[in-house]
């Protein structure tokens, strides 16, 4: 009987350390496929908003770094006449070697619309400076400017919650990353210089299509069209093969 019981505390002894191993293990294995490359891929909407005031983010986090980008937008309507101040605050999302984001912000897109939605200004400036970005499992992410470089041209300091778990994209946006990607290829930087940009697509799409024009007196010449995506991705269209292609780094 003695040994009945030793044997069975043995065994149940046995059985409860290897319950805790496999716990231990899976929560090992769950720790380890959280994976960088899979977050930061999402919109955002700041806590803090209300119909007269909102700030809000879309970010894709790639594992191809030149893919990766982001955005933030705010709005500002006033209560005295109903005009409206928008500012896009768009750039590059970069990761370091201890997993810090950072969102490198390069231009500013400000438009003043009236309360009827005509566009009153609107103006492109190319800026320097960082946001850093600290990605929050439950919530979403926080943006903080840590005061240093041009500076945001609106207050967008806080906690961002998910608002949808693929990121839109704004049509300025999509203008940046084909811009940048025309650009860091070789063949392709001279599309660009002389050139406008003519953009098919709903606002806050996941893809666009854009056309890059020379305008001349008497006729417009097609330098390219391109379809972007929220992805980061960059296709052209090739009028001879009648078919898209990607654009390789």
């Amino acid at each position: 009987m003695k040994f009945y019981k030793l044997t069975k505390g043995l065994l149940l002894g046995a059985l409860f350390s290897a319950g805790c191993f496999c716990m231990a293990a899976t929560g090992f294995a769950e720790a380890k496929a959280f994976e960088y490359d899979s977050v930061l891929r999402g919109s955002y909407a700041h806590i803090f908003r209300d119909e007269f005031f909102t700030r809000s983010a879309n970010v894709y986090n790639s594992a191809n770094q030149i893919n990766s980008w982001g955005e933030v937008i705010s709005r500002e309507e006033s209560g005295m006449d109903g005009s409206v101040k928008k500012c896009w605050m768009i750039g590059d999302l970069t990761r370091d070697s201890s997993n810090k984001f950072t969102l490198n912000v390069r231009r500013h897109v400000i438009q003043k619309l009236d309360n009827r939605g005509k566009i009153l200004m609107s103006k492109v400036e190319d800026v320097d400076y960082e946001i850093n970005v600290y990605h929050r499992m439950e919530s979403g992410l926080r943006l903080e400017w840590p005061r240093t470089g041009d500076g945001p041209c609106s207050d967008i300091d806080g906690e961002y919650t998910v608002s949808r778990e693929y990121p839109m994209m704004s049509r300025e946006a999509a203008m940046y990353v084909l811009g940048k990607t025309l650009n860091s290829l070789p063949e392709y930087r001279d599309k660009l210089p002389g050139a406008a940009m003519t953009v098919d697509g709903n606002d806050m799409a996941e893809t666009y299509i854009i056309r890059v024009l020379e305008h001349h007196p008497d006729h417009v010449v097609t330098r390219g069209t391109y379809q972007v995506s929220a992805s980061g991705n960059v296709l052209e269209y090739d009028v001879v093969r009648d078919k898209w292609q990607e654009l390789v780094h």
